[in-house]
C-alpha cells in the first residue's frame, strides 16, 4: 500500500498550551499553507482521503480533494485527559514528571498513554490491509506521524520524539501488512 501522511497546518495558539484533541483555530496563514500541500498531492489519483475528525485536519482534507474524506477518529492526536488547553507550566510538576518518565505507557490523567495512540494507529493500518486499500492519502497529527516514522527507522516508541515533524509535512509511506519499506518526506 501507498500511504501519503499529511501534518495539519500551523494553528493560532501560544507556544507552551497543552494541546492534542482539542479543537484549535487555524493561523491566518492556513489558505497559502493549505494551497502548497494540496500542490504537492496533485498528481496522485485514485486515493482513498482519510482525515482526523478535528477541524484543522477536515479542513485541509477538504482543500485537498473535492470528494468528502472519510473521518477516521483513530487519526487524532494524542489524548491529553484534564492537561488539554492548560499552560505546560501550569500543571503539576509531579505529574507531569511522572508521565514524561514513561510517555510511552504512562496514561495523562483522564487521556491517554502514547501506546493507547500507537494501538489505534496500527488497528486502523490493519484495516486498511484487510481492506486491500491500495492509496490513501491520511490528513493528521505529528503524533500518529511519528508512529509511522519510528517504526520505519526501527525506533521504539520512547525515541520517536527525536523525529521531527513540521506543520504541512507530506510523507510517503510504502506497507505491506505490518512492514514499512519506505518512509520519506516529500
Amino acid at each position: 500500500m501507498e500511504l501519503y501522511l499529511v501534518r495539519h497546518t500551523r494553528l493560532n495558539i501560544p507556544l507552551g498550551i497543552c494541546y492534542g484533541q482539542s479543537e484549535i483555530p487555524l493561523a491566518e496563514t492556513f489558505p497559502d499553507e493549505a494551497r502548497q500541500i494540496s500542490d504537492k498531492l496533485k498528481g496522485i489519483t485514485e486515493a482513498h482521503l482519510y482525515t482526523s475528525p478535528l477541524e484543522r485536519c477536515a479542513k485541509l482534507a477538504a482543500h485537498i480533494s473535492n470528494e468528502p474524506a472519510i473521518i477516521e477518529p483513530r487519526l487524532k492526536e494524542l489524548n491529553f485527559g484534564q492537561w488539554e488547553m492548560k499552560k505546560w507550566d501550569a500543571i503539576d510538576r509531579k505529574a507531569v514528571d511522572k508521565w514524561t518518565q514513561d510517555f510511552v505507557n504512562n496514561r495523562c490523567p483522564g487521556g491517554e498513554s502514547y501506546y493507547d495512540l500507537n494501538l489505534r494507529v496500527k488497528e486502523w493500518m490493519a484495516d486498511l490491509h484487510k481492506a486491500k486499500v491500495k492509496k490513501a492519502i491520511a490528513v493528521t497529527h505529528a503524533g500518529v506521524i511519528r508512529i509511522f516514522r519510528a517504526k520505519h527507522a526501527k525506533l521504539m516508541l520512547s525515541e520517536s520524539f527525536t523525529l521531527k515533524v513540521d506543520h504541512g509535512d507530506i510523507y510517503r509511506v510504502v506497507t505491506e501488512d505490518d512492514f514499512i519499506y519506505q518512509c520519506d518526506l516529500l
